[in-house]
């Protein structure tokens, strides 16, 4: 029997997303398969524009994409 074995590049595969959000730039890598990959999603980005309303204290990212909300927070 033919074996194929697949071969993915890590690092060809990243793709960046530069975003800025409440005067500051963030730079998010993703790769394929992961929640709006290579994009930042709507629901995301408005969230995002709202945080500076939410107070202090713990969060919880339950991590469904490329993690763009918890670098932010973070």
């Amino acid at each position: 029997l033919f074996q194929q074995h697949l071969y993915f590049d890590l690092q060809a595969g990243f793709e960046k997303v530069s975003i800025h959000c409440l005067g500051r730039n963030l730079d998010i890598f993703s790769l394929p398969g992961v929640f709006c990959h290579g994009r930042i999603d709507h629901g995301a980005r408005i969230f995002m524009d709202y945080l500076e309303f939410i107070p202090e204290g713990n969060v919880l990212d339950f991590g469904s994409g490329s993690g763009v909300i918890s670098a932010f927070i973070a």
